[in-house]
C-alpha cells in the first residue's frame, strides 16, 4: 500500500485500479476512481501523469490495455 498527497490530491494504490505492472515489478500504473492516472515506484514515489502520458506509456508497453482505456487507435 502506498499513499501520497501530490498537488493537494490523495493518491492511494489500495483505492485505485492497477492498470499495468512492469515485468521487473518496480513500477506500476494505476487509475483512480476519478479516472486520473499515476505511476507508483518501488521507491515509494507516486507521480501523477496526464492521459496523454498514460496513452504513450501503454502504447509502448501494453497495446491491449491501451485499447481498453483509450479505444482502438487509427491504423498507420
Amino acid at each position: 500500500m502506498m499513499r501520497k498527497v501530490v498537488n493537494g490530491k490523495l493518491y492511494d494504490t489500495d483505492k485505485s485500479e492497477l492498470v499495468y505492472t512492469e515485468e521487473e515489478g518496480k513500477r506500476w500504473l494505476y487509475r483512480t476512481k476519478k479516472g486520473n492516472f499515476f505511476k507508483a515506484y518501488s521507491t515509494n514515489d507516486i507521480v501523477p501523469i496526464t492521459d496523454e502520458q498514460a496513452k504513450e506509456y501503454l502504447g509502448e508497453h501494453d497495446v491491449e490495455k491501451y485499447i481498453e482505456y483509450f479505444g482502438e487507435p487509427e491504423e498507420a
